[in-house]
């Protein structure tokens, strides 16, 4: 048995129909009394629009510029990941405007700090490094800033490493290097002490007229392999101190390379902007035009 529809339904319909009607008719009649006041107060909308444009544009070139910086630095300790993790928590005072709690860990006046919009860390691939679980040869990673300011930029890049330097966990592990290759070189200098002196000895030998015990050293002695441990200690030793005189986990590579950001879309911007403050502004003037000027009705 098919089922009835419920004469509700349609009476809904009709009424929903008759309500787009009334709508349509409404937007009609706005259009309308705009274009007939528009074209009867064209010199007044005319200049009304200049206004606006002009006060627009005015307002838009007075705006806040913004600058992007990018620097790279190279690590030697630890995982980036937890390089990343900490501009993360620079970045989380900046955007709660927690710039007191921020100087504490960045010495950099609050004016400056007011002006940084962003900070971010990423690797060389562009993705955010907080979250990057790899490791390869590449031990560099990159600092993102965008301010607001081109002087933030000028101290940032030293401040930065020096704050990433002074985590705890890197600078834990940092003492325990330099204690390790401390006692590294002390060793290193030693073996190498006793090679120079096992290489003087042979030296000697050669020149002794004593030839007894010389068949059987030049048997025993390879001079070439002499020379090439005692080469690769004095590099180690060379690596040991040359750390020893800079221990720092992080080290700027690169400086930030400044530039201004410009918005392609701030242009469409300006203009939906300016159009609908013009709509606006015209169409509360046009009503009140009208309205004052509508002739009185005079009955015959």
């Amino acid at each position: 048995m098919q089922e009835e529809r419920a004469p509700n339904d349609e009476l809904t319909i009709n009424e929903f129909n008759e309500q787009i009607k009334i709508l349509v008719h409404f937007i009609r009649s706005i259009i309308y009394q705009y274009c007939k006041g528009f074209k009867r107060y064209w010199f007044v909308m005319t200049s009304l629009l200049i206004v606006i444009t002009a006060g627009g544009l005015l307002y838009f070139s007075h705006a806040e510029k913004k600058f992007e910086g990018k620097a790279s630095y190279e690590y030697t300790s630890l995982k980036r990941k937890l390089y990343g993790e900490a501009i993360d928590n620079v970045n989380a005072l900046i955007q709660t405007k927690s710039y007191l709690q921020l100087q504490d860990i960045l010495p950099v006046s609050v004016d400056q700090l007011e002006h940084i919009r962003e900070i971010k860390a990423t690797n060389n691939y562009g993705s955010i490094l907080s979250d990057d679980m790899t490791e390869n040869n590449s031990k560099i990673f990159y600092i993102s800033v965008k301010s607001t300011d081109h002087a933030v930029f000028d101290s940032l890049a030293i401040t930065l490493e020096n704050y990433l330097n002074n985590i705890v966990a890197v600078r834990e592990l940092q003492q325990q290097r330099i204690e390790k290759f401390k006692r590294a070189i002390t060793y290193r200098e030693k073996e190498l002490i006793a090679l120079d002196s096992l290489m003087h000895a042979y030296t000697n030998s050669l020149s002794s007229n004593t030839q007894s015990v010389y068949p059987v050293q030049k048997s025993q002695i390879n001079t070439e392999a002499l020379f090439e441990k005692g080469e690769k200690i004095t590099e180690e030793i060379a690596d040991m101190q040359s750390f020893l005189q800079d221990p720092r986990a992080v080290k700027l590579q690169e400086p930030f390379l400044v530039s201004q950001i410009l918005l392609r879309k701030s242009v469409l911007k300006i203009a939906a902007v300016i159009i609908i403050m013009y709509i606006v502004v015209s169409g509360l003037l046009l009503f009140i035009l009208l309205n004052i000027t509508r002739p009185e009705h005079v009955p015959e």
